[in-house]
């Protein structure tokens, strides 16, 4: 189950608790989640213009999340542990990969939010 993020502080709320546990069990992505949030956040203007959900499992929000654009294409971010990275996935959880990010692409964010 999704639940939607609908303020600028429900987002940077979870943006702090996915980077928080990043820290502890994924210490290669923790500095990429942050640039990821703010470019997919300036890009596609959310909240206002696209939106946010993130995998709620039992009242308690998970680290995956789909973006919504204005045009209602949905992708998902979620990390893989097999590669140590956070995937950007077309659709759904099972969607393409288009991408993986960690701390090593940086400088890849920009161009690979600029094509959502």
């Amino acid at each position: 189950m999704a639940r939607q993020l609908k303020t600028e502080k429900e987002i940077d709320n979870f943006i702090n608790y996915v980077i928080k546990e990043a820290s502890h069990h994924a210490g290669g992505v923790e500095k990429v989640i942050y640039v990821l949030s703010e470019k997919v956040r300036n890009h596609l203007d959310i909240p206002k213009q696209g939106r946010v959900d993130a995998y709620e499992r039992n009242g308690k929000l998970a680290r995956t999340c789909w973006v919504i654009t204005p045009t209602q294409k949905r992708y998902v971010f979620s990390y893989n542990y097999s590669a140590k990275k956070i995937e950007l996935r077309d659709g759904s959880i099972k969607g393409r990969v288009l991408f993986q990010f960690d701390n090593n692409s940086l400088s890849d964010v920009e161009n690979q939010i600029s094509k959502l």
